[in-house]
């Protein structure tokens, strides 16, 4: 089984975010660490999504960790998170 994570984060220099709750849909953009980024991300808020995939590429199952604007974003916390969602989707 192949496992792939991805974090989405909202940037740091929106003014739009929302003090409290989950950030909106549209304010979340894929973070990468590498390189240079204009937008550098805000330490609060985020989502973090788990993909599991068969040998032959296929999606089995697919969990999501979503980290409120009040709390820290970690990402070893958010993939450990949305591992466990996508391992109960394929126990069911």
């Amino acid at each position: 089984m192949i496992t792939r994570y991805k974090h989405y984060r909202v940037a740091r220099n929106t003014r739009l975010v929302p003090e409290k709750g989950q950030p909106p849909e549209a304010l979340l953009y894929r973070h990468y660490s590498a390189g240079e980024n204009v937008n550098k991300p805000s330490e609060r808020g985020g989502k973090t999504v788990c993909e599991l995939y068969n040998k032959s590429n296929a999606l089995l199952a697919r969990g999501e960790a979503h980290c409120s604007m009040r709390d820290n974003f970690d990402y070893r916390l958010g993939r450990k998170i949305a591992h466990n969602r996508a391992m109960l989707q394929l126990e069911v």
